[in-house]
This record gives C-alpha cells, structure tokens and sequence, in this order.
C-alpha cells in the first residue's frame, strides 16, 4: 500500500491526515530540489555575466579605440564576441523573422527566444495548417498510389483537418488500406478482422498483429501455437497431426490428438467435441446488435461492455478510443465520450446509475453517465506515478464505495477513492516513501460507528499504530530509508504472506535497528487502542512487507461481493486476493494457470472464485484458503478471454479467443451448450441481471451483440 503518485492527484490533499502528521520530503526530493535552486542560480549568474562582458567590451571601445589594420583580434576579444553572440542569441526575436516549412502556417505576430531557427520560434510561430491548406499537398505523391484523402467520420467531426509537421500531416490529412499493407517485421500476420482503413504511419499495426501481444504469452493450447504461426486452428492442427480435417472421421482425428498430447508432441486443443448448439438447445438468438464501434473505418475489435443499473443501457469501448452507451433493446446510439488517447479495455460501472470507469493504457476516467446537465463529462482522471514506464490495464468499481481497483503493468493495483481523490497502492510501490503511504492508510479505514465524529484523533492514533508496527518513527532516525530489497527467506511468522521481501536500511542506521524494521511488531504490543486497532478487530496485519517479483502485469480484476475483497489475475498465471479495506493479502495462488489469467468472476454466493486462463481452463478456487475446487476444461475453443456468472450462480458463461461463447453447469463440471459467434475474439461478457436469459458480448469484429434465450 503506498501513495499513488500522478499528476491528477495530490500527494497530499487538505484534510487527508493531521497537519501534524504531514511528513517532510524525503531525502531524495529535498536533495532534487536544492538541485534544481542550484541550476536555476547558476544560470541567471551566467547570463549576469555575459551582460557584464559585453557591457566592458563597449566601454573599452570607446575609451581606446583602434585604428584599422593596427592589430588584429586577440584570442580574448574572440572569446568576448563570442559570448556577447550567444546573449544576442537568448534575447526575444519577433516571429516576423522565423521561415516555417509548408506544413504549417506562419504567425509574424508573436515573439519567441531566439534565434529565428531555435525549436522555441519554430513552435510559436509556426502553427498548425489546415489539410486543404498544404500547398501542392497530395497523398499519393506523398504516400504511394493506395494513399487517399482522409475520409472524417461523424465522431471525429471538428477534431481531426489541421496538422503541424509533414509525417503528422500525412497521418492527419491520409489514410492507407489494409488490404494493400503488407504484413512483416514486429507484426508478420494478418488480423483476422482488419479495419477497412488505416493511419499511414500506424498501417502495420492496425491491419496487422504481433503474437506476443495478440496471441498472448504462454499457455499450453493449440490455438495460442496456431495464431503464432499465423495460421487457423485447423490448419495448425492438420499440418502438426499430418491428417485432414474435411476426411478423417472424428474418433480418429481425436484419438490421434490425444496420442499426441500424451506424448508431448502437440498442445491440446486440436480435439473436436461434440456439445449441443445453444441457439438449437436453448433458442438463444440475437436480439440487438450495437456496430458503432468499427464506424471510424480505421479500429475495429470492441474490448469492453457493461449493464447500467436498472438494465436498459449499455455502455461499451473499443480500440477505436471511443465509449458509447446505447440502449440494450434495439442497440440505438445514445451518447458518445471521448477523451482516451488509446483504446478502452475495461469498462465497469457504479450501482448508482450514475457514473462508470474506463480504463486505457494511457489514463483510467471516472465518467458521468446520467444525471444532472453535466452528464457524459469527464468527472476524475488517473494516471500512473510514471506514465512513460508504467501503464494502466483495468479497472474495477467497488460496489459500495465511490472507489475504482486500477490495475498496472508493474504488477501493482492502486485502490483509488476518486472523489475523495485518496490513493493505496497494493501491495506496496517501491518508489514511494514509507512514511507518505502509511499516513495515508488512515483514510481508507472503516471506524466504529461509535467513534464516530472524531476523525483526528482516530487517525493519528491508527497512523502512529502503523508507524510504530512497521517500525518506522521519526525519532528512530531512518524516515524515509532506502528501499533496496532484502532475501527475507525467513518464514517462521509469515503463513500465507511468505516468502516475504522485505525492505533494506543498509549503509542509514545500525545493525540492530535494520534487524528491528525487518520484523514487524505485533499489534498487541503497540496498538494505542487494543480493542479498536488489533487482529481480532481488523483482521490480519501484514507479518512481511510484500514487493511484486515477477507476477507481470496485472491482466483482470474481480469484486468479491459477499466480503470487503478483490481477487487480481497476474500475467505470470498466479491470482492473489487482497483486502480493500486496507490492502492486505488475504489469500494466494501462485499458480492457477499455464499462462496469464485473462479473465475472473466471483460467484454472487458462497466463497467460489472463478478463473479462466491462457490455456484454456476454467478454474474454481476457495477465496478465503486459495484450494482449487475442480475445473472446466475448454482448451479446443482457445484461450479464455472472459467469463460472467449468472446472478443465481447455477450457469456460467466463458467467451474465448476461437470466438465460441460456452455456457456451464459448474456444479456438475458440464458444459451445457456453445454458441459460435464467428465474430473473432469474445473480448468481454456481461448478464443483464434484469432480464432472463440475456447476455451481452463484446467481440472482435467490432460489434457489441445481445444474446437472448427463448
């Protein structure tokens, strides 16, 4: 747990903690900061000195002035013009000066630091041009004869047309075909559903794919193989078995895989089964279908889709960096949002009715879906602490707080109350101070109802509580330490929370007082409180202090709605189950899959969490303990991309990347019927809890369809 750090959240925000408790900047950013003083002096003296020279050079010319030819310039008088050039070359410049290239527009009346060709005047004063503006400007000169004029879609209308730069102006004003793009290099196969268009300079990856990234990494299955090699399923199988599908009957081709399989020479997946067809079994049919998502011509896979409260609304997202919600009856267009800077992948809503989360990999927004005028604005924005380096992948509301699980590509969460605008990085971020997360777990505490109305003092007494527990306190003279990591391969008090990774005070404090911070004290022994603020009250405190060490990146979450926890699934194929009231680790399963888990859902009863993964497995896990209680094995319909539980928990549904939606009676291990929506990857699957027999799939081919039995 630690303090989320991010240009939309305040480290410290009035009225998160005590005045009192507020700590100092850390070494690192007090030292930071007198840098930056330092540098700051250092150059205002250096232009001081400069005026100085040349203010000396004039006056000795006045006074003894040289006849001409009577000496030639000295090495100094070189020196001194020389640093009089460069001040010439600080000072303000009029843009009437600046020569800017055809793919701008010129603006003489500004100012800018020179000189005329100084990246400052060629940004001030060279503005952006309109595409019909670019003198002899054509995309077939300048691309190649499949280039055309850029073709405006209705939700890009007034944001697309003015471009600065030339490769900017021919993303801007062209656009490319994927069916002349070749595909090789970092992306050699070709999307089983591409775009009809493509950005000149994005081509490759828009109507082509890279394996790691499409296929996804790991997983023993057949159909992962197969869209490496950039092949079908079918005809992956058909070269590996040496057979042909179309001839040989189906107990030969079966008892051939499986030979196989045992033997080690081929994945599994290539099996035929024979299951009942929903759409003959249960009359499932298509009721709606909402296709705005491949409307831009250039994205086409929709990612994303949730239920508004109340059950006639829907609201989805797509590569196409685009939310809409649309009503579930006839797939009308209701209203679009669009502020991500690259496409949704996540998408979950509040049971207000009243706001929804979308995560990208740039931003995660709160956005307001209903309500007052100012419905369908952006409400609050996340980004992560380093958005160059790390990235976000999910989000997930928390049923009864104004609070969204984020999910990241360095392994961690951050529970982030966003109106509150209070963060708790899990399990920790090692490039936070200790001191500024642990004053920040106060606010995310539930008190007694009867302790009520004295917000100050029960967090500064669960603050110093947490202090003293991780054996960090001012007095002891390491606040803010260094965060180098330790073996901590002693397990003796860590039960699940072990083997732990503990944090470094080498080369700050003694021997004994690192040997102190290391094992942290139990609360019965430093709570200020005992009966508010021990284990019987709050559940387990943390024994070890936990670090990420190679879980990956933070591939789904899921709410566990009959307790105050969440369950993540890590790209490494292990799901840990934290406590969102305060971060806590309450159980784990290092390995619940052969690949990253894609996908999970918790059962609305009962302690059973469900798992899909990489390789095509559904799984069952006790939340509280972490042991398996069985599976469903799914490996001939490919990876498992999402799974949805039904509100009476008896059904399961699973989509997968071969595009078959599966429908299970997890009670009796069986698979009760599949439904091939030939529509590519079965991205996200949602059940309209108020209508009977209705789900809702995001697919790949664009389209956002509901499904109705009966």
């Amino acid at each position: 747990m630690a303090l989320q750090h991010s240009p939309q959240i305040s480290p410290h925000e009035p009225g998160d903690v005590d005045s009192e408790l507020t700590p100092t900047l850390p070494e690192s950013a007090q030292e930071a900061t007198h840098q930056y003083q330092s540098a700051v002096f250092r150059r205002a003296a250096y232009a001081l000195f400069l005026l100085g020279a040349a203010l000396v050079v004039m006056a000795t010319a006045t006074v003894f002035p040289m006849q001409a030819g009577e000496m030639e310039k000295s090495s100094s008088d070189a020196s001194m013009e020389g640093m009089a050039s460069e001040l010439r070359m600080l000072a303000e410049v009029s843009c009437a000066g600046v020569t800017c290239d055809a793919y701008s527009t010129h603006d003489p009346t500004g100012t800018c630091e020179g000189p005329e060709t100084s990246d400052d005047c060629l940004e001030k004063c060279c503005l952006e041009i309109e595409c019909d503006d670019i003198p002899a400007f054509s995309c077939v000169a300048a691309l190649g004869p499949s280039f055309f004029k850029r073709k405006i879609t209705f939700f890009k209308m007034g944001k697309s047309g003015k471009c600065k730069g030339e490769e900017n102006c021919k993303d801007t004003c062209c656009q490319g075909e994927c069916a002349t793009t070749t595909c090789n290099g970092a992306n050699p196969c070709q999307r089983p559903f591409p775009p009809e268009r493509c950005t000149p300079s994005k081509c490759p990856e828009q109507c082509c794919y890279n394996g790691d990234e499409y296929c996804g990494n790991g997983g023993a299955n057949a159909y992962t193989s197969a869209c490496k090699s950039c092949m079908s399923l079918t005809t992956y199988c058909e070269n590996m078995m040496s057979l042909d599908f179309a001839t040989t009957p189906r107990h030969e081709w079966n008892q051939k895989a499986f030979e196989m399989v045992m033997q080690g020479l081929l994945e599994p997946g290539c099996e035929v089964k024979e299951v009942p067809q929903c759409e003959d079994l249960l009359k499932f049919r298509v009721k709606a279908t909402f296709p705005w998502h491949k409307a831009s011509g250039e994205y086409v896979s929709a990612n994303a889709v949730d239920i508004i409260a109340g059950g006639t609304q829907a609201v989805s997202g797509g590569d196409d960096m685009l939310i809409f919600i649309w009503r579930i009856e006839d797939g009308h267009f209701l209203r679009n949002y669009s502020a991500h800077y690259s496409g949704i992948r996540a998408i979950s809503t509040f049971r207000d009715a009243t706001f929804f989360c979308a995560a990208s990999s740039t931003e995660v927004i709160v956005w307001r879906s209903s309500g007052p005028e100012d419905a369908g604005t952006l409400s609050v924005e996340f980004n992560t602490y380093n958005t160059t380096e790390v990235q976000t992948t999910f989000c997930m509301s928390v049923p009864t707080w104004e609070t969204v699980i984020v999910g990241q590509t360095d392994s961690l969460t951050v529970i982030w109350h966003w109106k509150f605008k209070g963060t708790l990085t899990v399990p920790v971020d090692p490039d936070a101070e200790w001191a500024w997360q642990i004053d920040r777990d106060a606010i995310f505490v539930c008190w007694p109802d009867s302790l009520k109305g004295h917000p100050g003092a029960l967090q500064k007494g669960f603050t110093e509580w947490r202090k003293n527990l991780f054996g960090i306190h001012p007095h002891q003279g390491f606040l803010g330490g260094s965060r180098r990591l330790l073996d901590g391969s002693d397990t003796s008090r860590g039960g699940d929370m072990s083997p732990a990774i503990v944090t470094s005070l080498e080369g700050k404090v003694s021997e004994e007082v690192q040997a102190q911070a290391r094992r942290l004290r139990p609360a019965d022994r430093t709570a200020p409180f005992t009966n508010w603020f021990t284990n019987e009250r709050w559940g387990d405190v943390p024994v070890y202090f936990y670090e990420p060490d190679g879980w990956g990146k933070v591939m789904c979450i899921a709410a566990i709605p009959f307790d105050i926890l969440y369950a993540v699934g890590y790209e490494d194929g292990s799901i840990r189950v934290w406590k969102t009231y305060n971060g806590f680790l309450k159980s784990l399963i290092p390995k619940a899959h052969e690949g990253s888990v894609n996908a999970l859902v918790s059962a609305p009863a009962g302690n059973t969490l469900y798992s899909g993964g990489q390789d095509g497995v559904i799984r069952m896990w006790d939340v509280f303990s972490g042991k398996p209680q069985g599976e469903l094995y799914a490996a001939h319909a490919g990876a498992v991309r999402s799974l949805e539980v039904i509100p009476g928990g008896n059904n399961i549904y699973s989509g997968h990347a071969f595009g078959l939606l599966l429908l299970w009676i997890p009670g009796e291990k069986k698979l009760w019927c599949e439904l091939d929506t030939k529509a590519g990857s079965v991205n996200s699957l949602r059940v309209n809890p108020a209508v009977v027999g209705q789900v809702l799939a995001a697919l790949e081919n664009g389209d956002v369809r509901v499904y109705q039995m009966g």
